[in-house]
């Protein structure tokens, strides 16, 4: 009895020295004047979070932050205009790149990479040429190589 006294005792000393305020504040509207800009998807990358977030402008494409309102903007508008160019896919960080799936009106959706730049955000390959994309998804890392599922009219999803 006098151990679990002890470990509440010592838990709730812990807890009560270790706890600090947090206080909460907007960083960036990303998306003002509208709906929320639905943020999702963060990975980091030298420092830099990067995450996918919607506007009406440029619809959901891929954006970064340094943890400023000056540092947070869009990396590329990959489908011009109001259509989302970043999909629902979650990224993942290999070999100093991001990673992820990201739909042009030209390309459909397929394998897309960024090193943080605009210059730097582009398709990897376009798997199934055309109009229709791979539909990539589902992404990994295994034995320091990138593994993903895509779609192609010859051989189905492999």
């Amino acid at each position: 009895m006098k151990t679990i006294i002890t470990l509440f005792v010592s838990c709730f000393f812990l807890l009560h020295v270790h706890a600090q305020p947090y206080q909460l504040s907007l960083l960036k509207d990303i998306n003002p004047g509208s709906n929320s800009s639905g943020p999702m998807g963060f990975v980091e990358m030298n420092g830099i979070r990067y995450f996918s977030a919607y506007t009406a402008n440029e619809g959901r494409e891929l954006w970064r932050t340094d943890g400023t309102a000056a540092g947070t903007y869009i990396v590329k508008d990959i489908n011009t205009g109001p259509d989302y160019g970043y999909t629902f896919s979650y990224p993942i960080m290999f070999n100093n790149k991001i990673y992820f799936a990201a739909t042009t009106a030209a390309n459909g959706t397929e394998l897309w990479s960024s090193d943080g730049t605009a210059a730097g955000t582009q398709m990897v390959a376009d798997i199934n040429p055309g109009s229709a994309g791979s539909d990539f998804f589902s992404i990994t890392i295994y034995n320091n190589k990138l593994y993903f599922v895509a779609f192609t009219a010859a051989e189905g999803s492999e």
